[in-house]
């Protein structure tokens, strides 16, 4: 009996190649995430100028707070430093009177001698620190000067961080707005299905009204890691398998 050997030639399906966007979604994708890139990198260095600005800001409160109370304290030094020199001029004066008038004994006149040295040592004292006093006012002066030059400068850095702040979340809100068109579209959608992304991509929607940052912020970052995934899904995907004839 002759047997029939049957050979069995082994098929291989090929994998279904993911859903290709179509050319010109795809280099919509590619702008904005390239766009987003630049976008975020402006955004982190600005919020990292504006950081460091909040913690001058507070030291340069401190030293301000610091010379407002060292200028209160000399000013009561200084106003106690009059009342001594008014004291001591009428010292000088009951002392003039009594030595003039008074008699004219040798115990008298040595008692005269001696509150005059002492009188004029006090003045001598009063006048050394009235010197002393004008100094620390200079030091004081020119403290203060200089605090309201560092304020100054901080008021002007600030005003400059705010800005490119409010020029990049606006760049970044009329981004979000162009990105959420490319998040529905319904060939995006389909890639994102062939790409497995749809746990990454999903649909947050855009909040009506004005957007506040830290939700602008959020809603960028999640669109723009949707996009990427989707574009890497594609990249990684096989190609599709060429047809055969026999």
């Amino acid at each position: 009996m002759r047997f029939t050997v049957l050979c069995l030639i082994g098929l291989m399906l090929p994998g279904l190649a993911a859903a290709a966007m179509p050319d010109t979604l795809q280099q919509k994708v590619q702008a904005l995430v390239k766009e987003s890139d630049g976008i975020a990198k402006q955004r982190h260095k600005w919020e990292t100028v504006q950081q460091a600005l909040m913690a001058q800001k507070q030291q340069i409160e401190a030293n301000q707070k610091a010379v407002e109370n060292a200028q209160d304290a000399l000013n009561q030094r200084a106003v106690s430093h009059n009342q001594q020199v008014a004291d001591q001029q009428k010292a000088l004066k009951a002392n003039q009177s009594d030595c003039e008038h008074g008699d004219r004994s040798a115990g008298h006149v040595d008692d005269c001698d001696n509150d005059i040295k002492g009188l004029n040592q006090k003045t001598g004292s009063l006048n050394s620190d009235i010197g002393s006093v004008q100094t620390d006012q200079a030091k004081l002066d020119a403290q203060y000067a200089q605090a309201n030059q560092d304020a100054s400068d901080w008021n002007a850095h600030e005003s400059l961080a705010t800005q490119h702040l409010n020029e990049v979340y606006q760049a970044g809100n009329d981004w979000l707005d162009r990105a959420y068109g490319v998040i529905t579209d319904s060939d995006f959608r389909d890639a994102v299905t062939a790409t497995g992304s749809d746990a990454v991509c999903e649909n947050h929607g855009l909040p009506t009204g004005k957007l506040s940052i830290p939700t602008l912020n959020r809603l960028s970052e999640a669109y723009r890691k949707c996009l990427k995934t989707v574009l890497s899904g594609e990249a990684k995907a096989p190609a599709p398998a060429a047809a055969t004839t026999h």
